[in-house]
């Protein structure tokens, strides 16, 4: 496909880059040290990208689309958005500074989002990536295809109840932070292959995040680091 970015006339043959990722909603490209994407669903829309990147500052922690793509017949296609130099750095980090990086990720969710009647619906945790930044690991947010904006449809922002877009995005990114960590758990379950064991756990504990706002702090209270936790619960799952 021949798709060009914005008013560049310039057109990129997508057949030349290499996909680094493909699912439902888009295929993902690296492009000059960015992020291309070429959609397949709908959700992601003209209104949609310019709601996002107006809200939010480059320099933010939530990757939004800050450049459109366009189809020879000057059909919108898809986004160009920042890439993250993003590792396995989760799995490292000190307790305290999971639940740092996750309130900031929050704050940040409160500030661009949920003033801006911006709501997350994604908890996918894969979307939660780490990068080192100044030596330090750093989280972002990526993938807003399905965020629900200003511009969305009736039907859509009526799930944020009463409008309190701060309730709402409280209440996801709670399962998200939960959702992170049982991530860590099955990353090692794979790298050891114990994953069997564990998804029925994963499972379960989805559903139960959505019960306990504050449950991610609880699991790890007795805790150093996210891979103590990991291999600890690993243990204790294989045992039941």
């Amino acid at each position: 496909m021949l798709v060009k970015i914005d008013k560049n006339n310039e057109f990129i043959d997508t057949e030349k880059l290499k996909p680094i990722d493909s699912g439902e909603d888009g295929t993902i490209y690296v492009y000059n040290n960015f992020i291309l994407k070429i959609l397949h669903s709908n959700y992601m829309t003209i209104n949609k990208s310019n709601d996002l990147n107006k809200a939010v500052p480059s320099n933010s922690r939530l990757i939004v689309p800050r450049a459109k793509i366009w189809d020879e017949s000057n059909r919108f296609r898809g986004y160009l958005s920042k890439l993250v130099d993003s590792n396995e750095g989760i799995i490292n980090m000190t307790v305290d500074e999971y639940l740092e990086q996750m309130n900031l990720l929050e704050e940040e969710i409160h500030r661009y989002f949920s003033e801006n009647e911006i709501a997350i619906t994604d908890t996918n945790p894969r979307n939660v990536l780490s990068s080192t930044i100044n030596g330090k690991e750093t989280l972002f947010l990526i993938d807003h295809d399905r965020d629900i904006t200003k511009s969305s449809l009736l039907c859509d922002k009526e799930r944020i109840i009463n409008g309190n877009y701060y309730k709402y995005n409280k209440k996801k990114m709670s399962l998200l932070k939960y959702k992170v960590l049982l991530l860590q758990i099955l990353y090692l379950a794979q790298k050891t292959n114990q994953e069997k064991d564990i998804l029925s756990y994963i499972k379960t504990g989805c559903k139960k995040a959505t019960i306990n706002s504050n449950i991610s702090e609880e699991e790890l209270n007795n805790y150093d680091t996210i891979s103590d936790y990991a291999q600890n619960t690993l243990k204790n799952i294989k045992k039941k």
